[in-house]
């Protein structure tokens, strides 16, 4: 799978996963890098109980048993790396799985390979479509718990398709 325009950095996780949690609604939806066994040890004393991954498993390595500790699903989201950009369907598909685990009140932990583009694209799309904040409130906010956020024009422009298609 040829998907990258370039090889992604190796992200050095420990000086990059502040504690406490990066959390959008308390206790319930955390944001933040690919987990390594440290994390994902903090992740379950912090009440975490479900793992929403947006990144291919070439892009990175989950901890073993990460479905046997977590709810556990993947869905693999473009981003600014990849030759193809992300679509609006896409997006409503990993809004749908972040749903299905936080209506189950599964406190959930949404990753991508930084923390930085397609997790907190997905967070500020749950914020606007679910607790009905206007988009610029949600990605303020996101930044705001967040300092990596860094959504790029065009997954705005994404997040506005689905907006549009959600009113």
């Amino acid at each position: 799978m040829d998907f990258f325009k370039r090889k992604p950095k190796a992200v050095s996780l420990d000086t990059q996963f502040p504690k406490p949690l990066r959390w959008i609604l308390p206790n319930r939806l955390a944001v933040g890098p690919i987990p390594d066994e440290t994390i994902a040890i903090h992740l379950a004393q912090s009440g975490v109980k479900a793992i929403l991954t947006l990144c291919d498993e070439t892009e990175g390595q989950l901890p073993a048993h990460i479905s046997d500790r977590f709810q556990w699903k993947r869905y693999v989201l473009p981003d600014s790396h990849y030759k193809v950009k992300m679509k609006s369907f896409e997006l409503h598909e990993a809004l749908e799985c972040l749903h299905l685990t936080l209506s189950q009140n599964l406190p959930t932990y949404v990753h991508c390979l930084a923390g930085m583009e397609r997790s907190p694209t997905v967070c500020v799309s749950y914020l606007c479509i679910h607790e009905k904040m206007p988009l610029w409130e949600a990605l303020n906010w996101v930044k705001q718990c967040n300092s990596r956020t860094s959504i790029t024009n065009e997954q705005l422009q994404v997040i506005q398709q689905v907006i549009q298609q959600q009113t």
